[in-house]
């Protein structure tokens, strides 16, 4: 064969192809003792041990933002609920996602907030986390996830302003770092 032929050879050679030679070598592979004891310890220690969930909660007078969060800072949930539903929003949230901590920012109505909660289900615990510039992290979050369109992308964050309630992002950041203070 010359060159030409080989090159046109290995261009018509499909992705489906390749999955058929795999498929057809992987058995034997897989058959062997040495290869099915590492696969099968491998499997039995990729148990990952269970994660934290936590719901939460940047209290405030009129809103409040609330997101369920695990340890290893996988976003599970984020919303904005009114400060009339919230408390039945959270004991709904850390039920179905088995939360036994409930964590507040420490500013803005929390207190109030916490006592609701330990009327409505005692056994919660909660946990109060320092507030400071966490609605600047928040409203900086929130800027990044929705830019603006063409030119705009050109004004800096400073200058912009959210067009809509943000405390579910606040609520995110607060859970990061009560999950920041727990490593240490």
């Amino acid at each position: 064969m010359t060159g030409s032929s080989q090159a046109s050879l290995w261009y018509n050679i499909t992705a489906n192809d390749y999955v058929h030679i795999i498929g057809s070598y992987l058995p034997g592979l897989l058959a062997g003792a040495h290869f099915r004891r590492a696969w099968e310890g491998e499997r039995m220690n990729s148990r990952q041990p269970s994660k934290e969930v936590i719901v939460a909660v940047d209290p405030g007078r009129e809103k409040c933002g609330v997101a369920v969060v695990a340890s290893d800072l996988e976003l599970i949930l984020k919303e904005i609920v009114s400060r009339d539903e919230a408390v039945n929003r959270v004991l709904e949230l850390a039920e179905k996602h088995g939360a036994r901590k409930v964590v507040l920012g420490d500013r803005t109505g929390s207190r109030g907030f916490a006592s609701e909660i330990q009327q409505e289900h005692p056994p919660f615990e909660i946990i109060f986390i320092d507030e400071h510039r966490s609605s600047m992290e928040g409203r900086r979050r929130y800027l990044l996830d929705h830019p603006l369109p063409g030119l705009g992308r050109l004004i800096p964050l400073s200058l912009r302003a959210p067009k809509e309630p943000f405390d579910d992002y606040v609520a995110v950041v607060l859970a990061e770092r009560y999950f920041q203070r727990v490593k240490r």
